[in-house]
């Protein structure tokens, strides 16, 4: 399947996965409170007019599709930049053997400046301190090779000669990693390979989906929290958890564990991409 079959497509795999299935998760959490006409809906949804019901279920239909667009917006803007800020794009990874915790402590000594960093940097570090205790778990004991192993060494060094080879005028420094040229090598590889685009495309859903989960996620472990400490009155389906606290210990574990997904399946796109790029590039100089 090419690429541009892909993208002719009317309704894509990821309208399915990436928007639908998070939104539906948005809005039958959201479901129970709402009401229609004086009752719940879920009720009048129960015993309505068939007429009705097709046109409630359409309705929720489509705030599902329209709810995952804003829920994938928010978590490319919040969950994405936050694994960017903390560790970098996994290029940075694949291309050079680093120490992810020097890494993290080197970005970390950059942010902290006041004066020297955006306040929403601040804000993306404030939405995801919830989940500090199951993140320093990480950090001290299991580790970040699921997002900082290296690709050869062979595969690294022909990438950056290629690359250089092609675009050498823009003077990139690897290293650093401080500009973004993988979207070249990424538009390159799957424009002018396009047998690479479906694994590539199937890898660009996982993560999409993984992301947003993590976001809304990050977002429940938020109003759990406020339950716990000010009784706010949550959703029922908290006591099927066994009361907040647990709920909440429970979704950060979960939170985590959506963001090392997102984490893993973000690099194995970055290196299918490489890949195709180091071992299929024709020099047409």
């Amino acid at each position: 399947m090419s690429r541009d079959r892909i993208e002719n497509l009317p309704f894509t795999t990821y309208d399915l996965i990436g928007y639908l299935v998070p939104g539906s998760l948005l809005i039958l959490y959201l479901l129970p409170s709402v009401e229609y006409d004086g009752g719940p809906v879920l009720q009048i949804l129960q015993y309505a007019a068939w007429p009705l019901q097709v046109l409630i279920l359409t309705a929720i239909i489509i705030s599902s599709y329209v709810s995952g667009h804003i829920v994938s917006y928010l978590s490319s803007e919040f969950s994405e930049k936050f694994v960017i800020r903390l560790m970098g794009y996994p290029t940075s990874f694949l291309l050079f053997e680093k120490d992810a915790k020097l890494v993290i402590r080197s970005n970390l000594k950059e942010i902290f400046p006041l004066k020297t960093c955006h306040v929403f940097t601040y804000l993306i570090l404030f939405f995801h301190l919830i989940l500090l205790l199951p993140l320093g778990f990480i950090y001290f004991f299991l580790g970040f090779g699921f997002y900082s192993t290296p690709m050869s060494l062979g595969a690294s060094q022909e990438c950056q000669r290629r690359f250089n080879t092609l675009w050498g005028s823009l003077d990139v420094d690897f290293q650093q990693n401080k500009e973004n040229w993988f979207e070249l090598v990424a538009y390159y590889t799957l424009n002018h390979y396009p047998y690479v685009a479906p694994k590539a495309y199937n890898y660009v859903v996982l993560y999409g989906l993984l992301r947003s989960l993590f976001f809304l996620s990050t977002l429940l472990c938020w109003a759990l929290a406020f339950e716990v400490f000010f009784s706010i009155g949550m959703h029922p389906v908290v006591d099927f958890f066994g009361g907040p606290l647990s709920a909440l210990v429970i979704f950060e574990i979960l939170s985590v564990c959506w963001g090392v997904a997102y984490c893993k399946f973000y690099k194995r796109y970055s290196k299918e991409i490489i890949s195709t790029f180091s071992a299929t590039f024709v020099n047409t100089s």
